[in-house]
């Protein structure tokens, strides 16, 4: 992750699910999913690696700290900032985190929410 792109984790654990959990390694060719990830496979995917991300800095000093923020976990299992706004939660990103470092670059390059 430290050399590869922000899309790079979500590209390899699609398709490592695809092949396990969508059983393409036990169907034979012509039943097979192909084509590329679809918008809803991918947001599946970046949540995924966002509650990785989020239980691996859970119990540091940095996580503690940040509970000033409000820290909740959501009814999708991700923590969020519950701040004054009513129903705009945004996601907690760890500091520490590599991942969040190319989120968030993603975010200034494109100014797409992903």
């Amino acid at each position: 992750m430290e050399n590869g792109s922000y899309w790079t984790p979500i590209r390899i654990t699609f398709w490592v699910a695809r092949f396990l959990h969508g059983h393409n390694c036990k169907k034979e060719r012509a039943e097979r999913t192909n084509g590329r990830p679809t918008a809803d496979e991918t947001l599946v995917l970046i949540e995924f690696w966002i509650k990785r991300v989020q239980e691996w800095c859970q119990g540091t000093k940095e996580f503690e700290k940040d509970q000033r923020l409000n820290i909740q976990k959501s009814h999708r299992g991700l923590y969020e900032c519950r701040g004054r706004i009513q129903d705009d939660y945004p996601v907690y990103p760890p500091d520490k985190s590599t991942f969040t470092e190319k989120l968030v670059l993603l975010e200034l390059i494109t100014g797409s929410h992903a």
